[in-house]
């Protein structure tokens, strides 16, 4: 069975030229709009709240993220806000019940990394981080 689920970039502010490029995306979404959770590209699942908890800890210690191409050129770019939403919080801002993720506005300023983005060459969000990995028979 397919769990997965694309997350492309949405670009919100786009001065063009020197000026960094403002880019919103779902940087993790980890259940579908019916709940049924979705398996990442390395085949792992993540619990909302284990998510919710990641996100809270990372704005806790000051929420420097530093972004560039899958983690490894990294600091052309900086996560400058960050929100998760619950299927019961999205019903509640009135979105209607939709995927539980996480989504990130990051400020694109490495040239390179904006001219990418814009041809469509990098169009999805990526996160990083580090846990346990615990199988599914012993999670539940």
């Amino acid at each position: 069975m397919d769990t997965s689920l694309r997350l492309e970039f949405r670009k919100v502010d786009d001065p063009g030229g020197e000026k960094p490029l403002t880019v919103v995306a779902w940087a993790s979404i980890v259940t579908k709009a019916d709940g049924t959770p979705i398996a990442d590209y390395d085949d792992h699942i993540i619990e909302f709240a284990e998510l919710e908890k990641a996100f809270a800890d990372f704005a806790k210690t000051g929420g420097v993220g530093r972004g560039g191409e899958m983690h490894e050129a990294v600091g052309g770019a900086d996560i400058i806000g960050q929100i998760t939403l619950s299927r019961d919080e999205r019903i509640a801002l009135g979105f209607g019940p939709g995927p539980e993720g996480a989504i990130v506005k990051v400020r694109v300023h490495d040239a390179d990394l904006k001219k990418r983005i814009r041809s469509g060459e990098l169009a999805e969000m990526s996160i990083a981080g580090e846990g346990e990995a615990v199988p599914l028979a012993e999670a539940a």
